[in-house]
């Protein structure tokens, strides 16, 4: 069994301070950060983190919805345009010999309209993509846009991308239920979800970008404790499934109250760190799952 990288989403991420970053890699070996079209901002975020080289970074285009700052979809033209501009800052910055990811959108069969009736159309623009990114570096992958889960429709949207020979797919995976062991409907088991995927996948490395166990959700809650316990069980098993990576969600936890929606609370209890920036027991069971 080989240790994928393991890495903590740092969602919203502008610059990263080096001591969060050295405290980050305490836990795990890298993160995953947004970029942001706002090029001051993205070209900070970029020397921050060349400046921890033993951190390993995933950079994720185009936002959580793949829409821009003023709410409009991301075109393709766009796109391509930000992918070369992120590119060439991680070049300024010294990424050129240094391994990285970079992920060309996030859960497009969950992103704006433009999008999610698309999958062909972006899979023909992540080939583009990919051939950009090589362009710069060999030592830079170019993942495919993520899909938001491992149950049907979102495995269907992937197949439907026809992807590139060459394609590095990243994926998400979140809980169908309160048991670790839980599949989506439809399969027998969550190594059932994961064959569907690698028969879709023909082959291609797979690189697990997010996914993680909120402490409320809308039919139960979890403890902290059983969080960790969830969390440490994932890095064991996708170590099992050989996936070059897994990444937990997230970095911090958000305040909520009672009467806030169950959405919000679910969105708000994911993070390793609480409110007041300490970090949870999930954050230590990754350490030790890994080891």
């Amino acid at each position: 069994m080989t240790e994928p990288r393991t890495l903590l989403a740092v969602p919203d991420s502008g610059p990263l301070a080096s001591d969060l970053l050295r405290q980050i890699l305490e836990y795990v070996k890298g993160v995953r950060v947004d970029v942001s079209e706002d090029n001051p901002r993205a070209w900070a975020q970029a020397h921050s983190l060349a400046m921890v080289p033993e951190c390993w970074p995933i950079f994720l285009l185009f936002g959580g919805s793949m829409v821009r700052a003023d709410g409009a979809p991301w075109e393709p033209e766009g796109m391509l345009q930000h992918l070369r501009d992120e590119c060439q800052k991680l070049q300024v910055a010294g990424f050129l010999e240094r391994e990285l990811a970079i992920e060309f959108g996030n859960e497009p069969d969950l992103a704006c309209k433009r999008w999610k009736k698309s999958p062909l159309e972006l899979g023909e623009l992540y080939d583009v993509a990919m051939k950009t990114v090589w362009g710069f570096s060999k030592s830079w992958h170019c993942l495919s846009p993520s899909i938001s889960n491992l149950d049907e429709d979102s495995l269907d949207y992937l197949r439907k991308m026809h992807l590139p020979i060459g394609a590095e797919i990243a994926f998400h995976r979140y809980p169908s239920g309160r048991d670790f062991w839980s599949a989506h409907r439809g399969f027998k088991g969550r190594t059932g979800e994961v064959d569907a995927l690698k028969a879709i996948a023909r082959g291609a490395k797979l690189w697990m970008t997010e996914g993680g166990w909120s402490e409320q959700q809308k039919d139960y809650t979890l403890t902290e404790l059983e969080v960790a316990e969830r969390m440490g069980d994932e890095v064991r098993f996708w170590s099992e499934q050989g996936v070059e990576c897994w990444t937990g969600y997230q970095l911090n936890s958000g305040a909520w109250k009672a009467d806030d929606s169950e959405d919000h609370k679910r969105l708000c209890s994911y993070g390793a760190r609480r409110v007041d920036l300490s970090w949870k027991p999930w954050a230590a069971a990754v350490r030790e799952a890994r080891a």
